[in-house]
């Protein structure tokens, strides 16, 4: 039973690598409201698009292999639990997990900010 629970503690870190493998790889063809980095800023044009693309990848990659080692020893250190404290740590686990997986969105949106204008329009070392 702790095993296929802590499959489930899993989901987040598992989760945020495959979507930063598939934005750093293979950005949307087009700019949609179904697939893909979709916020105000990273849909004005497909720069924007692809710029949120390739950063937020990194970051979910990145952050995404931090919180899956942070997992993996939580998961090793509950394991000796007994029934009830492994539940509750599980459960407790969620709460960073679910930090963690806003992070590389602010990041995005701030590096959004810093290199574009409100337009979309690439921002040179000129013009800040």
């Amino acid at each position: 039973m702790k095993i296929l629970l802590f499959s489930f503690q899993l989901f987040i870190p598992l989760t945020m690598l495959i979507i930063g493998f598939l934005f750093s790889q293979h950005v949307p063809k087009t700019i949609n409201p179904v697939w893909g980095y979709r916020t105000t800023r990273s849909m004005k044009n497909k720069d924007t698009w692809v710029f949120a693309h390739h950063f937020s990848g990194r970051l979910f990659k990145k952050w995404g292999l931090y919180l899956l080692v942070f997992t993996l020893l939580m998961g090793l250190i509950l394991m000796g639990a007994k029934d009830i404290p492994f539940a509750i740590g599980g459960d407790l686990l969620y709460i960073p997990q679910l930090i963690v997986l806003f992070i590389p969105i602010f990041l995005t949106e701030h590096a959004l900010r810093k290199n574009f204008d409100a337009k979309g329009q690439p921002i040179t070392k000129t013009t800040r």
